[in-house]
């Protein structure tokens, strides 16, 4: 998330949202948790879930139905998913779940991202 911040130990939402369009999308997702109970419930669960959608973005992309994950269809998604522009909503959502003041977005607010498995990352999002 140091890309995120750009070396900074806080920016306010306006340089947020200009971080954030900077970044690239990558694909996969990593479902991984801190504890190796997490870890094997994540994968178990949402890998083939994880395909399934990486195949459904594909398709609606035109990329066509690719059987599975490999390199290159991975890159040309990755390409297509970040030429999309974020809307002005889910940027101000994503602002307001990540930061904890209101203000500004933190490196302790970021780094509660790290390692964080797919259900506590479910759960951050859908909060109120």
């Amino acid at each position: 998330m140091g890309r995120l911040l750009k070396g900074s130990s806080s920016i306010s939402k306006e340089q947020f949202k200009e971080n954030i369009r900077d970044l690239q999308f990558e694909w996969p997702l990593k479902p991984y948790g801190q504890e190796m109970e997490n870890k094997v419930k994540t994968v178990i669960l949402n890998k083939p879930a994880e395909l399934s959608e990486w195949k459904e973005a594909a398709r609606r992309k035109n990329l066509g139905d690719p059987f599975y994950l490999n390199a290159s269809e991975r890159e040309k998604l990755n390409k297509a998913i970040s030429a999309e522009e974020l809307t002005e909503a889910a940027v101000d959502a994503l602002f307001k779940i990540l930061s904890s003041d209101g203000n500004s977005i933190r490196a302790d607010d970021i780094s509660r991202l790290s390692g964080m498995d797919w259900y506590a990352f479910s759960d951050l999002l859908s909060s109120p």
